[in-house]
């Protein structure tokens, strides 16, 4: 029986190196990037045709049917297949009664704020329908909200955001 340690031999290590990654460049100028303000929260807003003002994405829910389901439907019809985000919870954040001298329907009806996400990994690329409603979109930090939505709504939502 050989007790005795063996000879030190010289181990050769292959090492990896990792591929070495660019640094993306992103645009912070540019509204449509999810990725524009580092990791700071954006916010999306749409400008819907006929429509002259931004607002958050909206969806008439028909009678009956879940929520979830009139949200994941909205992503998918109003953003495209790709976009997926993660709803947050099963109760609004916020809400607001409507009120239009202009649009007589619409009186007294209720605007429900739900709250998502964009999951990474997960597709969040809008890609609008054409002939669609959705005609324009932008990703927003909470500061540059005020701007673009009108007094109304930014009222109904600052103090959930």
């Amino acid at each position: 029986l050989n007790l005795a340690f063996p000879t030190a031999r010289r181990r050769t290590v292959t090492r990896r190196t990792a591929a070495r990654q660019q640094a993306e460049v992103v645009n912070d100028a540019d509204l449509k990037q999810i990725k524009r303000l580092g990791g700071r929260s954006l916010f999306l807003l749409v400008r819907y045709a006929g429509g002259k003002t931004w607002t958050f994405p909206k969806a008439d829910r028909e009678h009956g049917s879940p929520m979830r389901d009139t949200l994941k439907g909205m992503c998918s019809e109003q953003m495209g297949p790709g976009f997926e985000p993660y709803i947050l919870g099963a109760c609004p954040f916020a809400h607001r009664r409507r009120k239009s001298s202009l649009h007589p329907g619409i009186d007294g009806r209720k605007v429900f704020y739900y709250r998502a996400r964009t999951v990474p990994g997960v597709s969040s690329d809008i890609q609008p329908a054409s002939g669609g409603p959705l005609v324009d979109w932008a990703w927003l930090s909470r500061e540059e909200l005020p701007k673009h939505l009108d007094e109304s709504e930014w009222c109904c939502v600052r103090d959930g955001l």
